[in-house]
């Protein structure tokens, strides 16, 4: 699942679930509206304006509550009803998203271990053909020389394996529901010949 907290939006998320503080009144308000709409677990909201528009990110515990807000349109009808209405420029150029707290912190861990094992290549990784381990999101690519070896997949399962064993014994872990998430496997030679060797067009 797609998420985009930033490092202080998390940190105020894992202060809200430990009870440490507390979301304000008119983040209350909404927060209490969409668990008793949608029978959802919400964390918080955050909003700002962007060069263009305002926006507003909802932030639900677990992946299975953000897939149960179906309908925007009816949190923007609350809100026309409240002070947040004029803090969020009238509903104009209004942009709602909805991010799943659990994947923001599987996608950090995943992001982690992927650095981790990175750093310790020669260790863990050196008897593999790989070129580059990516995780943009929270699902790692594992990037073979040649399209050949990625089909053989050689060493995925010990991959795999080292990256679930750093997300368990990882603090952060405590905030996950479930370890899932899933390996995919491509090749340098791909990048190169369909990106131009870049993975930022890769990814894009």
């Amino acid at each position: 699942m797609f998420c985009d907290l930033s490092p202080y939006q998390s940190r105020r998320c894992k202060e809200i679930i430990e009870g440490k503080v507390k979301n304000s009144e008119n983040v209350r308000g909404l927060i209490e509206f969409i668990d008793a709409k949608f029978k959802t677990r919400a964390i918080s909201a955050f909003y700002g304006a962007g060069r263009d528009s305002v926006w507003l990110k909802i932030v639900l515990r677990f992946d299975k509550d953000a897939a149960k807000i179906t309908d925007k349109k009816c949190i923007e009808r609350y809100l026309a009803r409240t002070p947040l209405f004029e803090k969020l420029n009238g509903l104009k150029s209004f942009y709602i998203s909805v991010e799943s707290f659990e994947s923001q912190i599987r996608t950090d861990l995943i992001q982690g271990a992927v650095e981790e094992l990175l750093r310790n290549r020669s260790k863990l990784l050196a008897p593999l053909k790989i070129w580059y381990i990516a995780a943009v999101s929270d699902a790692p690519v594992v990037f073979y020389f040649t399209r050949q070896d990625a089909a053989r997949r050689e060493g995925g399962g010990k991959i795999e394996r080292l990256i679930r064993n750093f997300i368990e014994k990882a603090q952060d872990a405590k905030y996950l529901s479930h370890m899932k998430f899933k390996l995919y496997f491509d090749s340098k030679e791909f990048v190169d010949l369909e990106c131009g060797g870049n993975l930022f067009y890769y990814f894009k």
